[in-house]
């Protein structure tokens, strides 16, 4: 992979990375893949610890040099951009402003919770990632307003902020409550809903009391609620006197539910 520290790429040497990854391919993975991401992009079938690696060797060189060239091709291309941007040796704002046009690029859960994941520097620079997290949430882009949600279960879920999450938590659901969503529809929807139920367990493992009050106000649309749920009783991180809590507040909220049909 030392072949990827290179001080100028060109088109000749990407179509090389290209050539590499896809005589790299891991087929049982591809297979695996395919299954459970779903995206317009090609998947050849390479696992993300090895697109991290080529990542690390390419920021090793001129990796602006890398993006000028870099192709939207397949599902790795677009994830070892991402990776890229996130390592960059710039600042954090114009970090941001190379990843608001990557944003475009995502269609799926994966690239998504990949990439967002990698951008470490929100934990260095919170108030100016929070606003931007703000106008992502507040965005018409589905897979934008998940990769606001993704960067707070990430970065955000503590002390100061916790409170305002579960605000935003409410917000999303609310904005969405009337959209029904499926996976099996592969609803971009869905993975929003699905984000936010994500960061509502979070929230519940690290502030169970606080969590519990939101979950008490039933504020959620059912399927965010009904997903939230199920998030908390499959987390590791969740006693299981509070997985029985949740038992009690999931058969309260189907009981009343019944009572109002």
């Amino acid at each position: 992979m030392k072949q990827f520290i290179l001080k100028n790429w060109s088109n000749e040497k990407y179509s090389l990375l290209q050539k590499w990854l896809n005589d790299n391919l891991n087929l049982k993975y591809k297979q695996f893949q395919q299954k459970i991401v779903k995206t317009k992009y090609p998947i050849i079938g390479v696992k993300i610890p090895t697109i991290r690696k080529i990542a690390s060797y390419i920021l090793k060189g001129n990796a602006e040099s890398f993006l000028k060239v870099c192709k939207n091709e397949s599902f790795e291309e677009i994830v070892l951009k991402g990776i890229v941007i996130s390592k960059l040796n710039i600042n954090f704002k114009q970090r941001v402003e190379i990843f608001e046009q990557y944003i475009n690029l995502i269609d799926n859960w994966a690239v998504c919770d990949i990439v967002t994941g990698s951008m470490k520097e929100f934990s260095k620079n919170k108030t100016y990632g929070y606003e931007y997290i703000l106008m992502c949430i507040h965005s018409d882009n589905l897979w934008k307003i998940r990769v606001g949600i993704v960067a707070l279960i990430s970065f955000y879920v503590d002390e100061k902020y916790v409170n305002k999450i579960l605000d935003h938590c409410k917000y999303i659901s609310n904005r969405f409550s009337i959209i029904k969503t499926s996976k099996k529809s592969n609803s971009s929807h869905y993975y929003v809903k699905m984000a936010n139920a994500w960061l509502i367990s979070v929230c519940f493992a690290k502030f169970p009391t606080i969590t519990k009050t939101f979950l008490e106000t039933n504020s959620l649309d059912d399927e965010t609620f009904k997903m939230s749920m199920q998030k908390i009783m499959d987390s590791h991180r969740v006693s299981v006197e509070d997985k029985l809590y949740v038992k009690q507040l999931r058969q309260l909220h189907n009981n009343v539910k019944q009572c109002k049909q």
